[in-house]
């Protein structure tokens, strides 16, 4: 008996303790059954909780808070009550797909925190709300994340909106309908929202997963992966910004403007986006070129006016003007798809495009006064089709200029003339192109036309307005300036008739190259009409960084070197400095272009295909210290640690290729008696190393796998404070004891 005493006793201790640790745990981990109540709960206005037997409690109808799960076929929870707070305790409301999960619209003063939304239709919905405070919430695999309508000054901290097909959306008919207090603290997958509201001359960091711009100027959004977004990109009331090089996916929209003017589109690519790539309402004056667009259109919605949209790639897809968008030239696109569908727009010029493949080249509905000439349509089901007939619109540019090339037309061209009329043909069909009795092209083409190949087989022809013709030149000199900008904003610029400039070549820090005047043709660059005359302009991109120390990228170098070598071979230019020059050394310019930190040596070396070391700048304390590298692989990321007493950069070739590494270091950088280098975090020991009174110079070998990373370290670098705190640290230390002594000797000498 007292055995079993014993062990009853002991087996109700052991079942204690695992209940208790049961409970500890699901305290701890915030367990919560996995049963759910099932329905739509309500809090009315007088404060009521409908049903009754809803899972959400109240003691004072100010605080709700969950009690358990909810599941619902329709809306999860919807507020008709101002001024609460909803806990939800770390509760989840899964929803089937459709409705919402919290409806707060038209409320005021709402808190929603501490709740996990799934499976709903939008997670969160605001229409005509605000002032309210979302904090810490969940929203996870609904079709919309968070969606705002009409809706103002509420506030969102530390919400996650994850694997959402759309996370974010935002629309109102107002500057203050986008007046959200959204900071970096909320998240879509894992990476930061940047809303952003009266900023100007900033750029967005690269980690954004959704980015808005409320009356914001001069701001860069650029090389940003964004998708899933209601809007990857949206500008309300925003002007001359630029959106370039930004790769945007799977968006429901991929970049929307509303009510924002003058800005720049370019550069971008964007695909799979559900309803646009790129859309604009009540928006004018931007400019939309170069820009990639796959399964995804272009649309110009309500009164979007004076637009540009040139040079574009739109496959699958199409470029929509509706609603009275007027005003706009569409030119040099490339569309298959979907074609060109205009909707009671007018007086818009669409020429020198390539319409191919598409169910319909061009689609009107209403509108007129249109102008269409030197397009290229090609193979496509319907070339024009007018949806409400009566409308005239214009299609050719007169002769000897001519219309349109259709592919379909079966005319011949043995007659010339503004009548066709006289003997000879002209590249004109000697009959029109009839596409109804209101709309016919006089004088279509018979080939196909295409722009003119570039004078540098790698470059890209975009042809500049501002230039003055020549037959020939004597071609003596080559100029090197640099952009003060980006790459897409100076060709914007040197396309603006205003601008009165231009040049020849541009150079982009990916090591593009652009050409937009003709080398037989004198470029507006030097700011000296004999050096006009006689010379070939370059622009290379910096991003307003010019006096900012390795702002130049070796893709630029190598990009703008090859350039001037084939210009220099091309023309017997001498490949030396007296004729390869900076912009700052034509007389009479007082512009410091291309600026202190273009490594002319480097440059140079690489013109002439002689190997020279590519100098790097480490900073500190507003010191510049050249570091010289020189290498048979390409020198990228170069930075300096202070802290850490080490300088770090990157080399890359083909994999399995031999490389080496020339570094030279000034002594008063960094030094040591044995240094520590690592490639890929693995440390070296097989190289060598020299030094005299003032340098250092380290050598080694590798063969590439990969693109490596080096890092050299040594015992003693630059200090901390500079020399002139050092000597007035000093000074203080010494002087302090002193003035003691001398006032106890004082002291002493009155007693």
């Amino acid at each position: 008996m007292v055995v079993n005493l014993k062990n009853s006793t002991v087996s109700k201790i052991m079942l204690l303790l695992l209940l208790s640790g049961l409970m500890v745990f699901a305290f701890e981990f915030n367990v919560k059954p996995a049963k759910a109540w099932t329905g739509t709960v309500y809090i009315r206005a007088d404060g009521s909780i409908d049903p009754p037997d809803a899972p959400i409690v109240t003691y004072d109808n100010i605080i709700y808070t969950l009690t358990d799960n909810i599941t619902s076929f329709a809306d999860g929870i919807v507020v008709e009550r101002d001024n609460i707070i909803i806990d939800g305790a770390g509760y989840t409301v899964q929803g089937t797909g459709t409705g919402t999960g919290i409806d707060l619209s038209s409320r005021i003063n709402v808190t929603l925190k501490n709740i996990n939304l799934e499976k709903f239709g939008c997670g969160i919905y605001f229409l005509g709300s605000s002032k309210n405070r979302i904090y810490g919430n969940n929203i996870t695999n609904n079709r919309e994340g968070i969606r705002f309508w009409i809706s103002s000054n509420n506030v969102l901290r530390n919400n996650s909106m994850l694997d959402n097909q759309y996370s974010l959306r935002v629309w109102g008919w107002n500057v203050s309908d986008y007046v959200n207090d959204i900071d970096a603290s909320n998240t879509v997958d894992g990476k930061p929202v940047y809303y952003w509201i009266n900023r100007r001359d900033m750029a967005v960091p690269y980690d954004g997963g959704f980015v808005a711009l409320v009356n914001c100027t001069c701001i860069t959004v650029e090389k940003l992966h964004l998708t899933k977004g209601g809007q990857s990109i949206l500008l309300a009331y925003t002007t001359n910004s630029i959106i370039t090089r930004n790769n945007i996916t799977n968006n429901y929209y991929g970049i929307w403007l509303y009510s924002s003017n003058s800005n720049l589109i370019s550069g971008n690519t964007l695909t799979n986006n559900a309803e646009a790539g790129l859309y604009m309402r009540v928006s004018s004056n931007n400019r939309v070129y170069r820009n990639n667009i796959t399964n995804s259109s272009i649309r110009l919605y309500d009164s979007s006016n004076y637009n540009l949209i040139s040079g574009n790639n739109i496959t699958k897809g199409g470029l929509l003007l509706e609603c009275s968008s007027n005003h706009n030239v569409i030119f040099g696109n490339n569309i298959t798809g979907r074609g060109i569908v205009l909707e009671g727009s007018s007086r818009n010029t669409i020429s020198g495009n390539n319409i191919t493949n598409s169910d319909c080249a061009v689609g009107l509905a209403g509108g007129s006064n249109n102008k269409f000439y030197h397009n290229n349509f090609i193979n496509n089901t319907k070339n024009v089709y007018i949806h409400v007939p009566g409308c005239a619109n214009f299609w050719d540019d007169g002769y000897p200029s001519g219309g349109n090339y259709w592919s379909n037309y079966m005319g011949v061209d043995e007659f010339s003339g503004p009548y066709q009329d006289l003997l000879g043909s002209d590249g004109i069909g000697d009959t029109p192109y009839i596409i109804d009795e209101n709309n016919k092209d006089r004088y279509p083409l018979m080939k196909p036309l295409s722009p003119p190949p570039p004078d540098y087989p790698f470059a890209e022809w975009i042809e500049s307005p501002n230039y003055t013709p020549a037959d020939e030149r004597n071609i003596t000199y080559i100029v090197i300036h640099v952009m003060d900008g980006y790459f897409e904003g100076t060709i914007d610029w040197f396309q603006n008739p205003d601008s009165q400039a231009s040049a020849h070549y541009l150079v982009s820090q990916e090591g593009g190259i652009v050409q937009m005047v003709r080398e037989k043709d004198i470029a507006w660059h030097a700011g000296n009409w004999e050096y006009n005359q006689r010379s070939i302009g370059i622009e290379h991109e910096d991003k307003g960084n010019w006096d900012k120390p390795n702002w130049a990228t070796e893709e630029l170098y190598q990009a703008s070197a090859a350039l001037v070598r084939y210009l220099c071979d091309k023309y017997g230019i001498p490949k030396d400095r007296n004729h390869i020059i900076g912009h700052n050394e034509v007389p009479g310019v007082t512009k410091p272009c291309p600026g202190p930190y273009w490594d002319w040596d480097y440059f140079m070396g690489l013109v002439k295909g002689v190997p020279a070391p590519r100098k790097f700048w480490a900073v500190w304390e507003n010191v510049d210290y050249p570091v010289l590298i020189l290498s048979n692989s390409t020198v990228s990321n170069f930075t300096f640690d202070q802290p850490e007493a080490k300088i770090s950069f990157n080399l890359t070739g083909p994999s399995g290729a031999k490389g080496f590494c020339n570094v030279t270091i000034p002594k008063n950088l960094l030094k040591d008696n044995l240094w520590t280098i690592t490639v890929n975090g693995v440390p070296i020991t097989d190289f060598s190393k020299t030094e005299n009174d003032t340098h250092s110079f380290i050598y080694f070998t590798y063969t590439h796998t990969s693109t490596l990373q080096v890092t050299i370290q040594g015992t003693w670098v630059v200090p901390e404070f500079p020399t002139h705190l050092t000597l007035l640290a000093f000074v203080i230390i010494i002087t302090i004891p002193l003035a003691f002594i001398k006032k106890k000797r004082n002291r002493k000498t009155r007693s």
